[in-house]
């Protein structure tokens, strides 16, 4: 077992290391930390989870191999910089998950290594604000999903694992096309017609837990949003609010300065020019997207919108990046 983890740390390092991909260091996104389920789980959902054994793994290749796992800020520096004599690598988790400081945070303390954890801040202490996670228990717990949009009210047959995953897919779909209020009354109106047993286990952080982690210079708090919307369906306003209200939120709560933003939906169809010029002028240090790709000395003009390359998928293997 510790071979083929070895092994799936080794094709994920490669790729940071190889100089085909050119650059001198890269941003990680990761979301959950969390043992293989014995259970049936939907697929897009196990695809933002990492091992415990896998991220200690990829740590320990790491630091075999010399990368230097650097904090956000040493990122930025570097970069304003413009040159480094060896290879660096920063760590960030989205969204605010319980396991981030249950499991992830005793790897990097073991290991002595910095990464960020960037809070939407509507989602902690309450788990039910993660509908992407919600509606996982809706679609397995149940063998039909009733739902109304423009069409009317429809239902959706879930019987089976392919059901399931289609299900889920097309629901994602209509939800992310949504604005923010229209996204708000849709899935209220959804869990609503679709009531499920919840899993008792907490699925994200208090603000205690989130001030202990403050409280270690080895972690980095950035924001993440209030609400985790997509920001090319919100106005200027809209995006300004979500930007400047959750860094402020934040600092509220841990009493420290938040200078690094993480853009929730972070891809292309997500987030463009306009966002980027509005999170620009918010003065964050580093503001970083889920495009895919490695930090080169231009990317200096434009830390409102740095590339992360995304770490998904369960224990046994991980992807390699795909640049």
């Amino acid at each position: 077992m510790k071979r083929i983890l070895r092994k799936a740390a080794i094709n994920i390092a490669r790729a940071v290391l190889s100089p085909i991909y050119s650059g001198f260091g890269s941003i990680l996104c990761l979301h959950r930390v969390v043992k293989p389920s014995s259970t049936p789980r939907i697929t897009s959902n196990v695809a933002l989870e990492i091992s415990p054994a896998s991220l200690e793994q990829l740590i320990v290749y790491l630091l075999e191999q010399r990368v230097r796992i650097v904090s956000l800020d040493e990122s930025r520096d570097i970069l304003k910089i413009g040159k480094c004599t060896e290879r660096f690598l920063a760590f960030t988790f989205d969204d605010g998950y319980l396991d981030n400081y249950t499991v992830a945070y005793p790897i990097f303390k073991k290991h002595n290594a910095p990464f960020a954890m960037n809070v939407t801040t509507s989602f902690v202490g309450n788990s039910d604000r993660v509908w992407w996670y919600r509606l996982e228990d809706v679609i397995l717990g149940s063998n039909r999903v009733i739902f109304s949009d423009q069409q009317g009210r429809r239902e959706l047959e879930t019987a089976s694992k392919a059901q399931k995953e289609a299900v889920f897919e097309t629901l994602c779909q209509i939800i992310r096309k949504l604005g923010a209020k229209e996204r708000e009354d849709f899935l209220s109106r959804l869990f609503e017609a679709n009531p499920v047993k919840r899993d008792a286990n907490r699925l994200v952080m208090t603000w205690e837990e989130i001030q202990k982690l403050a409280a270690d210079e080895l972690v980095t708090i950035g924001a993440h949003s209030i609400n985790h919307y997509d920001f090319n369906k919100l106005t200027d306003a809209g995006v300004l609010f979500e930007l400047n209200e959750s860094r402020r939120v934040i600092e509220s709560q841990i009493r420290r300065k938040v200078e690094h933003f993480a853009y929730p939906f972070g891809g292309r169809n997500a987030v463009g020019r306009r966002e980027f010029a509005l999170a620009k002028s918010c003065g964050f240090k580093t503001v970083t997207t889920t495009r895919s790709a490695n930090l080169f000395p231009a990317h200096a003009a434009h830390l409102e919108c740095l590339p992360r390359i995304g770490v998904s998928g369960n224990y046994p293997t991980l992807p390699r990046f795909k640049l």
